[in-house]
């Protein structure tokens, strides 16, 4: 009871530090883009197999101490194996399954021909280029620093990169993470669903300013 009493107490003040995220503009369970909407939407799946797998083993313990008279050994063993192996297995492998499956869907390329951004991972700021982004969609670009600008509604490339060490791009309320490595391109697709401004950092430690590497995406064209 100590136990559960101490879980339920961690819990609870938890609860206010969760709550405070979600007005910072870096919360994955405040989505603003496509892809984050995806991961939150796998995450409460992921909470509620949990749950399922929580109470089989709860209500196991429940029974073996709460059901008067002698115990079958018999039943005390379907009860392990049940409450024990084959319902955290087939929840477990479920959500397993569930997840593979939806990570080919959220890196899905954007079209070729549209425009895209690349962004550098620098000690420690991030350059941000526009390409394609003119009046005529010509190859003029646009360089600015920490701040990312994109219209609703449309799939863009972000191609990124590092020129000295590994960085980690992030913006949780928009998309997942994805390391920024020297010597190599990688591709992240950004679709905002509604406008605001997001907060992001390194996630990946970098150096002596880490802290100081963020970003803010603003979606508002």
């Amino acid at each position: 009871m100590d136990r559960n009493r101490c879980s339920a107490c961690a819990i609870v003040v938890a609860m206010p530090m969760l709550a405070g995220c979600a007005g910072s503009g870096m919360s994955t369970l405040a989505p603003a883009g496509a892809e984050a909407e995806a991961v939150a939407h796998l995450f409460w799946i992921m909470v509620a197999g949990a749950g399922v797998v929580w109470v089989a083993v709860f209500g196991i313990a429940l029974y073996a101490a709460l059901r008067p008279g002698p115990r079958d050994r018999r039943t005390g063993r379907w009860l392990i194996l049940g409450g024990g192996v084959i319902v955290p297995t087939v929840v477990l492998g479920a959500l397993l399954v569930y997840g593979l499956l939806l990570m080919p869907q959220l890196r899905e390329p954007a079209e070729p021909e549209g425009p895209y951004i690349a962004v550098s991972g620098e000690q420690w700021w991030w350059r941000v280029r526009y390409v394609g982004f003119g009046a005529e969609g010509g190859d003029d670009a646009v360089t600015l620093a920490n701040e990312i600008r994109l219209p609703v509604g449309a799939r863009v490339r972000l191609l990124l990169d590092s020129p000295d060490v590994i960085h980690s791009f992030w913006i949780p309320s928009l998309a997942g993470k994805v390391d920024m490595i020297p010597g190599r391109t990688t591709t992240l697709v950004l679709e905002p669903t509604r406008t605001g401004v997001f907060r992001g950092a390194c996630a990946e430690y970098c150096g002596t300013a880490h802290a100081h590497t963020r970003t803010c995406a603003s979606w508002r064209w």
